[in-house]
This record gives C-alpha cells, sequence and structure tokens, in this order.
C-alpha cells in the first residue's frame, strides 16, 4: 500500500510542476492496491465529467472502508475539491481542515492550507480568511507557496477596499512569482488600480515612486484628471509617465492619451473641419460635396442669433495618408472640434479621429464603419437602404407592379440597376424594360422613347405607309376639286 501511496504523490507532483523530478523503480503492485486504483482513476473520470456526486461518492465510500488507509490524505483532498466544484465551501473546509489535522507530514497539506483560505474568501468571510492566510504564510516553505499566499492575501485586501495594502502583497506575489505567472497579477494589480480614485493614486505613488507599479497608477491619475477636466494636470501626470517609464508596456496608451489631451486644449467649438478629395481622381465628387456644405453652412449662418461656423477645408487628394495627415492637423493644430469627411479615404481618417478622439462624420457607404468607435459617425445612405425605401415605396405604398430602370452607365448606376432588379423581383414586382445613358448626356428623349416603344418604328406602320402613301398639299387640292365636280349619280 505504501508502495501504491508513494507513486501516486510522485505523479502528482510531476503534473504541478512544484517538485523535483522523482525517479520511481516499478515494484509489483498487489491486487487489492489496484483495485483501490481502479476505483480513485474511475473517480477522477467521472470528477472530470463534472459528475461530482458519483465521484465524491467513490471517494467518500473510501474513507469509510480505510479510515486510515494509505491513500486517505488523497482521498480528503480530492473530496474537498469536489465540494468546492459544487459551491459548499463550509463541506470542503471541513476535508481540507481534517486533512490538515490528521496527516500533517501529507504532501498535500499546503494546497488544504491554501483551499482553506479560498473557501473564505468565496463566502466573502474576509477577516476568516486572512487570518488563515497569515497563518499559512508562516507555514510556507517554498517560494511558490509564499507567492500564491500574498496573491490572495492582495485578492483579500481588495475586496475590502484595502487598496495599499492589496498592491503591496500584490507586488510581493509578483517578486516571488515565476515569469509565466507575472502576467496574471499584473492584470490583478491594473484592476485593483481601476478602482482608485484620485486622493489614493496621489498617495500610492508617493509610496512607489518610479518603482511598479509606478507607471500604471500614472496612467490611472492622468485618466482621473482628465474625466474631471483637469487637462493640463493630467498632462503634466502622463510627462512624468513618459519620462520614467519609457519602456513601460502600456507606453503607447500614454502617448496617445497625451496627444489627445494637448489636442482637448486647443478646441474651438465654432471651428468645423472638413477634409475631402479635391484634387486627384475623385476630385469632381469632392468640389460636389463641398459646393453642398458650403450651402448648408450658408444657411446655417444666416439664421438670426445664431453663432457662425467656421469651416476649415483640407483637400485629402483621395489618399488615406493624405487623410489621416489632415485629420491630426485639423485636430492637434487648428482645434476643430468635429470634422466632416472624407470620402473614399473614410476608413483611414475615421480610425484616428478615434484615437484623438474627436467627432467625426464620415461620408462613405461602409455600414460598419460605426464599429470603428464612439467618435466616428456615418453620414450617408448606403445603395441597399436607398434601392430597399424606393422600392418598398413604389411597391407597397403606390401599389405599382410594372417598372422600367434608366439609368446611367457607369459602375455605380449599374449597380443601383442591379440591386434595383433584384429587390422589385423580392418585391414580386416584374421589370417590363431597362435602359441606359451616357453620364453625360443631357437629352433622354430617346432612351425613353426606347423603354416605352416610341423608338424604332413598327411594322405595321411602315406597311401602311406602302399600301397608302401620304398626299402632299398639291395632290390633296386637286384630288378635293375633282370630287367637287362629280354629279350625284
Amino acid at each position: 500500500m505504501r508502495a501504491c501511496k508513494f507513486l501516486l504523490v510522485a505523479v502528482i507532483f510531476a503534473l504541478s510542476a512544484c517538485a523535483p523530478s522523482i525517479v520511481v523503480k516499478k515494484v509489483p503492485v498487489p491486487s487489492a492496491v489496484s483495485s483501490v486504483q481502479q476505483r480513485f482513476q474511475k473517480a477522477e473520470d467521472l470528477f472530470q465529467q463534472q459528475a461530482y456526486s458519483k465521484a465524491l461518492a467513490v471517494y467518500e465510500e473510501y474513507l469509510r472502508q480505510f479510515p486510515k488507509g494509505p491513500m486517505a490524505d488523497t482521498a480528503l483532498m480530492k473530496i474537498g475539491t469536489i465540494y468546492m466544484a459544487m459551491g459548499k465551501n463550509r463541506q470542503a473546509r471541513q476535508a481540507f481542515e481534517r486533512l490538515e489535522s490528521e496527516y500533517p507530514e501529507s504532501p498535500f497539506v499546503h494546497d488544504a492550507r491554501f483551499s482553506i483560505i479560498l473557501t473564505y474568501y468565496n463566502e466573502h468571510d474576509y477577516g476568516s480568511a486572512m487570518g488563515s492566510a497569515t497563518a499559512a504564510l508562516k507555514l510556507a516553505t517554498t517560494v511558490r507557496q509564499k507567492s500564491r499566499i500574498h496573491c490572495i492575501l492582495g485578492k483579500i485586501y481588495g475586496a475590502g477596499n484595502q487598496f495599499e495594502a492589496a498592491i503591496q502583497s500584490y507586488m510581493a506575489a509578483y517578486a516571488l512569482a515565476p515569469q509565466k505567472t507575472r502576467a496574471e497579477i499584473v492584470s490583478q494589480v491594473k484592476g485593483l488600480i481601476a478602482r482608485m480614485n484620485e486622493s489614493q493614486l496621489e498617495s500610492l505613488i508617493k509610496v512607489y515612486g518610479n518603482r511598479a507599479p509606478g507607471g500604471y497608477l500614472r496612467l490611472q491619475l492622468a485618466r482621473e484628471y482628465a474625466a474631471a477636466d483637469r487637462i493640463e494636470a493630467a498632462i503634466k501626470v502622463l510627462s512624468d509617465f513618459i519620462a520614467s517609464f519609457p519602456d513601460h508596456d502600456e507606453l503607447k496608451t500614454a502617448t496617445a492619451l497625451m496627444k489627445e489631451l494637448k489636442s482637448r486644449l486647443r478646441v474651438d467649438r465654432f471651428l468645423l473641419g472638413c477634409i475631402l478629395p479635391l484634387s486627384g481622381p475623385y476630385s469632381s465628387f469632392g468640389n460636389r460635396t463641398l459646393a453642398g456644405i458650403e450651402l448648408a453652412l450658408h444657411q446655417f449662418n444666416a439664421q438670426p442669433d445664431v453663432h457662425p461656423i467656421e469651416l476649415l477645408i483640407k483637400d485629402s487628394k483621395g489618399d488615406p495618408g493624405e487623410a489621416t495627415r489632415a485629420v491630426e492637423s485639423l485636430t492637434l493644430t487648428e482645434g476643430v472640434i468635429g470634422i466632416i469627411g472624407p470620402m473614399i479615404t473614410s476608413e483611414a481618417a475615421a480610425t484616428e479621429a478615434q484615437m484623438l478622439k474627436v467627432p467625426i462624420i464620415t461620408l462613405t457607404q461602409k455600414p460598419d464603419i460605426t464599429r470603428l468607435g464612439d467618435y466616428v459617425f456615418r453620414d450617408f445612405l448606403t445603395l441597399s437602404l436607398q434601392v430597399k425605401a424606393i422600392s418598398d415605396y413604389a411597391v407597397s405604398e403606390l401599389g405599382l407592379k410594372r417598372f422600367a430602370i434608366l439609368y446611367p452607365d457607369e459602375r455605380y448606376g449599374i449597380s443601383f440597376m442591379n440591386r434595383f432588379w433584384d429587390e422589385l423581383t423580392a418585391h414580386n414586382a416584374e421589370v417590363v424594360g431597362i435602359e441606359s445613358y451616357s453620364p453625360d448626356q443631357t437629352d433622354f428623349s430617346d432612351p425613353i422613347k426606347k423603354l416605352v416603344g416610341l423608338y424604332y418604328p413598327r411594322p405595321e406602320e411602315e406597311e401602311e405607309e406602302k399600301v397608302q402613301p401620304t398626299l402632299n398639299e398639291d395632290e390633296f387640292e386637286s384630288e378635293v376639286q375633282q370630287t367637287d365636280t362629280l354629279e350625284p349619280g
């Protein structure tokens, strides 16, 4: 039996990677021991399947049959773990305490002590959890054990809003933890710092200075200042952060925040930016759009009792890089309160505007562009929305069922024609004619005649012309005179 227990313990320690390598010689296992192993394996399989009640029954049956058996400590550890998984912390604690009391030399004792702390924590009994953790820390013998206990102490102090003590415990855990587990501790520290107010952050910055977690503390303090509209104070803290922590993992975040805050210092709430492709391949679209924007602005400014709005225009040239630079210039140098545009290069400009936290109303059909952030808006009907609105109104409201489509022979017009046709088909309407026209065409009489069947001569009209030729004016007058001289018969 002792040989079996030694083998099981060695396997457990090897799997948890917390013990030196152990070489175990293969020895004959009595059939009774083999039977116990099979039962334990069955219970473990049930536990992995979350069949907790069935697994629990196997371990408890073993304890009833062999209360002092060689695997009793293993059974108690498993029983406690199952009760914790079932949310029964009191029963779990009883199993762990029995293990600690009756098997003080068991290799599971430290895990049992740690689990006792967790049961109190799960019950929100932070006083008892802290007492158990403090006692367990005194009995801890390895760096790993001490790191785990410091970490749970950080959770306990944090739950009680004792932030300074919590940070201290987490940093002690961080110093002792292996590299692979440090990221989780940092995540806990960042979550804790996010809950602190200005005075708590300022106090801890004095304690830690340029030591960790001084960078996270400064970044959060800058956010708090910014939220309170203390922009200059926030910029000062961020400058200190960048100077003190040049290799910090949040350096990019801090730099972007400072860039945004500097732009907020110079905002003119009566100045709008406008980015359009005024030169390059899309200039015709850009200039027509600008004319519409300027007309709307003129009408707004002509109203009585309104403060005039000024428009600052930038040429994107249809290039994403130019659009991005225009957003940066309008925001950081000119201090616009918002931006209209651009077209074509909306995504690049919107990404920059979101980073700088300046509202931007893009002129794009891309329906997903607003997902870039809460500072990105879109003022442009998509092709699908326009076609659907027209089709719904024509079929459902006007009751029309037969349609002809007249469209410009260009990519945009062809797209509209195809979508409109599809939408009408979905409404069970009929398309009886389709004609195109040149984009620069101004006289639409020919394509319209084609649609209604008046452009090409009908065959019957040609036949009538051959049988009954049209009389000219002289022939008509002569025929009338001859008719008038005839005497009645």
